[in-house]
């Protein structure tokens, strides 16, 4: 699930929901295959967090193996350079969660 805080708009709503579906239309392209319908919904949840542009917040991706997490991420990076913003990735290392 991701929770983040919503910034002052800087711009009007309908530029907003336009702005955000066609990063979601970028996604989707950039995916390479039809999407499921939960990674339908997380790359809606992935494009209203680009689109709000915010630093001061994550997203957090989960999921059981298999569910298309690396694909989904795949096409995030690829899009993010496509709208010419940096982004940075964290992945914790299982060994270090047991220690």
């Amino acid at each position: 699930m991701c929770k983040f805080k919503k910034k002052a708009d800087r711009y009007p709503e309908y530029i907003n929901k336009m702005r955000k579906e066609n990063i979601y239309a970028l996604l989707e392209k950039n995916l390479g295959y039809l999407p499921t319908t939960d990674q339908s919904d997380c790359m809606r949840l992935l494009a209203d967090f680009i689109a709000e542009n915010t630093n001061d917040v994550i997203f957090l991706l989960t999921g059981y193996a298999g569910t298309g997490k690396t694909s989904i991420i795949a096409s995030m990076v690829t899009t993010l350079g496509i709208l010419r913003q940096k982004c940075v990735l964290l992945a914790p290392r299982e060994e270090l969660q047991r220690s």
